[in-house]
């Protein structure tokens, strides 16, 4: 088993030193012989901040992503599913750091992005959506997450049809009691699309929402 498998698998048992160790390990065999640029490279910095995230090192996490954006920007572009991934992650991070505005911006640059590449109903939009609707509730612009809410919402049940199946849009089923009695976007909801790095959501004990 290679060595970023077994950080893996460290990962999902909770040994998060031990997968730490492995995967700062493989990074540095990755730099020397590849580059700090290498697509692989960038991928295990990846790995390692999604560690750093899940130990609650937000500073360290927060550096890795900043360079893994800088370099999939230059080298792939602004619109490339990769670069927008770790956009998101790094939104996610500000967020958690209480940088609200930082991870707003590149939210919503992630958005737009989305809508116009895949259309405004594709699953990653609406992930999209529900992850900028949980940055203005928290920063306390309660209009506009409903708006996005709503539109999430709207667009599930047109896609997805019975309302029992709105878990897969991110409504759990206390979401859904409160939908039911209020027949307003709970604002909970959005809580559920945080954006949070992808490598530290598969350490998480709670359920993910399945848009992103």
């Amino acid at each position: 088993m290679s060595k970023g498998n077994r950080a893996a698998a460290l990962r999902a048992q909770g040994d998060l030193t031990g997968a730490r160790d492995l995967q700062e390990q493989v990074l540095a065999v990755r730099r020397r012989l590849l580059g700090e640029e290498h697509p692989n490279t960038l991928t295990s910095m990846g790995n390692l901040a999604g560690t750093l995230w899940a130990q609650g090192d937000l500073a360290g996490a927060r550096s890795l992503q900043e360079r893994v954006l800088a370099a999939r920007r230059r080298l792939l572009g602004d619109d490339h599913p990769d670069t927008l991934a770790s956009m998101n992650s790094l939104a996610g991070t500000l967020s958690a750091q209480g940088d609200l505005a930082g991870a707003r911006d590149l939210q919503e640059e992630v958005l737009a992005a989305r809508r116009r590449l895949l259309g405004g109903e594709h699953p990653t939009t609406l992930g999209s959506m529900n992850s900028l609707a949980a940055t203005l509730l928290d920063q306390g612009d309660l209009a506009g997450a409903r708006d996005l809410q709503e539109r999430v919402l709207a667009a599930c049940r047109r896609l997805l049809g019975a309302e029992q199946r709105l878990d897969l849009c991110g409504f759990g089923a206390l979401d859904l009691d409160a939908y039911r009695r209020a027949r307003l976007p709970p604002s909970r909801v959005a809580a559920r699309g945080r954006a949070v790095p992808a490598d530290a959501r598969r350490s998480s004990k709670t359920r993910s929402v399945s848009l992103r």
